[in-house]
């Protein structure tokens, strides 16, 4: 949500769209609360990878738990102008678009074949890096093979 409230250059449907999809975020009436909203989703994050790093998701052969975080550092690129470039959303601005999920497909692809504490945050060019398996590594890595 965070890389929502980052845009620049927000063409009117986009302004309109987000008070609609998210006024907690986006709306006139809850701007005051806005760092209060993002508080609970960074607290969210947190919980999320307490949670993901318990033993118990870690000592089986046949099923494992994993943070992928391709998006924890999430940005869109941005125009020559300064201005988001757009072109990676959807008409809402909200969701991404074809060109976006190309982004972001690739993204999660690389982190699911990186080491475990060697992950990738930062989005390239699509498919600038796409990796593959190796014959070392033919396998999705997890805490557990890496």
């Amino acid at each position: 949500m965070k890389v929502l409230m980052r845009f620049r250059g927000k063409p009117a449907q986009c302004i309109a769209a987000h008070r609609i999809e998210c006024p907690c975020l986006f709306s006139d009436q809850r701007e005051r609360f806005r760092n209060f909203y993002i508080e609970i989703m960074d607290a969210w994050k947190r919980r999320e990878k307490e949670v993901i790093n318990r033993e118990e998701f870690h000592n089986k052969t046949d099923f494992t738990v994993n943070l992928q975080p391709f998006t924890d550092k999430l940005w869109i690129p941005m125009n020559k102008d300064g201005n988001t470039d757009f072109s990676y959303m959807s008409v809402d601005c909200f969701h991404f678009s074809q060109k976006g999920y190309a982004r972001a497909t690739n993204a999660l692809w690389n982190n699911l074949l990186e080491p475990f504490n060697n992950k990738t945050q930062l989005w390239k060019q699509e498919f600038e890096d796409f990796k593959c398996p190796t014959e070392e590594r033919p396998f999705l890595t997890t805490k557990m093979n890496s």
